[in-house]
């Protein structure tokens, strides 16, 4: 027989009765209804104390397909690249958080099109004569090509630094939790605990004192 599982205070309260009256059973099932389908079957678990359903629809929820993948990198770097092609913006970007620990995620800005060149310290004497290169298939057919490799990989590059940026803050979150539950957890117990030596020092007093007073 599966223990019934106690929810905390929500307006899910009333499910967790033992709804003798039928009554009570009649606007629960009101209730119930009227909540969204999955939200209801949550609600009739907590009411009949399921506890391995709720442990699945959990297991469920948490190993959701993951955001950060290729096939969303390719759809953003075609649309991005089809609107600077047309006109519709002047320039591209990605504001995403870097991850740099489990600590810390910065924001940053990273911009895509058009292609920053990159700064060299070289002096202009350092600086050879750019070379006449063949290229083959033609510059026309290759640039194209790598220019969508190069937002595709830009872009996934970024969702999986959100990813690994959202997973590091939440590990601390939860971390920051974890102690202080602990924390609380221990100094409740040694309030508990004074409060009893307490009463069983009192409870001893009282007796001390009644048998003094039978004494005399």
């Amino acid at each position: 027989m599966a223990a019934r599982y106690t929810p905390p205070a929500s307006p899910a309260l009333v499910l967790r009765s033992a709804l003798t009256d039928e009554t009570e059973r009649r606007l629960v099932a009101k209730f119930v209804a009227s909540l969204p389908k999955e939200v209801a079957r949550i609600a009739t678990l907590l009411q009949q104390g399921n506890l391995q359903e709720l442990r699945e629809i959990a297991h469920q929820r948490i190993n959701n397909p993951r955001l950060a993948t290729f096939g969303l990198a390719q759809d953003l770097a075609a649309r991005m690249l089809a609107d600077y092609r047309g006109g519709a913006v002047s320039e591209t970007g990605l504001i995403y958080s870097r991850f740099q620990s489990a600590l810390s995620q910065r924001p940053i800005y990273e911009q895509l099109l058009p292609v920053r060149e990159e700064k060299t310290e070289e002096s202009a004497d350092e600086i050879a004569a750019p070379a006449d290169y063949l290229v083959e298939p033609s510059r026309a057919e290759l640039v194209p090509v790598v220019l969508r490799g190069y937002l595709e990989d830009s872009i996934f590059h970024a969702l999986l630094e959100a990813e690994a940026s959202e997973q590091g803050a939440r590990m601390t979150a939860m971390d920051s939790a974890t102690n202080n539950a602990a924390d609380m957890i221990d100094r409740l117990t040694l309030e508990m605990n004074r409060a009893r030596q307490a009463s069983i020092t009192t409870d001893l007093m009282d007796i001390v004192g009644g048998a003094e007073a039978l004494r005399a």
